[in-house]
């Protein structure tokens, strides 16, 4: 949920490098969402509770600075990110407060996290237009529909991934077969200039001794397995293999 109140502020603010935090507490999940705006860049971070050592151990190991309770509604002006972890059982940020707060900054928005069950912020501060109110609950939605959104981009990774995998296995199977076509080539021209030597300008002859020179072997090959009882078993394949090779009519049984 951390995580999800850093991506709201994001979707706010854009980068927090000029923005300004406040934490009115010390709870567990407030202090944990402040460190993840802190180590997201949030510019400036203050600590304020009614107990002033506890502002003071916590700012320490956050590293940020403290404020007097008594401040909490002067400061609101100067607030961009609010996060709310007391749990008094009553409000601690009230409507009037964060209304009068968005009139001194001209209604910039103010985005408050009510990190606290029960809540800190009054209910009636999420009708004010530029206030942006999220309890724990709406960070868990946010968390959710995060993850919802992540699953379906890592199924479109991963499908991209298998078709970029079975390309390059194509391509390499493609490669291994250049050395016997490169031969195949060239043993079908050296036929052809033999054959052409031989016949001399009868064209009809040439090609005649050059269609048996180049089925001789291929011919010799398959009656040999078709003949020979050891081999019977390799001929259905052997078959396909050579109808498929020279696009020859698929036999019917």
């Amino acid at each position: 949920m951390a995580a999800a109140a850093l991506q709201v502020a994001r979707e706010l603010f854009g980068g927090l490098d000029r923005t300004r935090g406040l934490l009115i507490g010390t709870g567990e999940m407030g202090s944990l969402i402040a460190t993840e705006l802190m180590t997201a860049g949030l510019a400036h971070l203050a600590v304020t509770h009614p107990i002033e050592s506890r502002a003071e151990a916590l700012a320490r190991t956050l590293g940020c600075h403290t404020r007097p309770f008594a401040d909490v509604a002067a400061g609101l002006a100067e607030t961009d990110i609010v996060i709310a972890a007391i749990g008094w059982r009553r409000p601690v940020i009230d409507a009037t407060m964060v209304r009068d707060a968005l009139r001194q900054r001209r209604h910039k928005p103010i985005y408050l996290i009510d990190a606290a069950i029960p809540g800190d912020i009054e209910p009636a501060v999420d009708t004010e237009a530029d206030a942006f109110v999220y309890d724990l609950a709406d960070l868990e939605r946010v968390a959710l529909d995060g993850r919802a959104d992540r699953a379906q981009e890592a199924d479109a990774t991963w499908r991209i991934v298998e078709a970029e995998v079975a390309a390059f296995v194509r391509s390499r199977a493609e490669r291994a077969a250049v050395p016997a076509l490169v031969e195949l080539r060239e043993r079908f021209e050296a036929e052809r200039d033999a054959a052409l030597a031989e016949a001399g300008d009868d064209a009809p002859a040439a090609t005649r001794l050059l269609i048996n020179r180049l089925l001789h072997a291929p011919a010799e090959a398959m009656r040999h397995t078709a003949a020979d009882g050891t081999d019977a078993a390799d001929w259905p394949t052997f078959e396909r293999v050579v109808r498929r090779l020279f696009g020859l009519s698929t036999k019917k049984d």
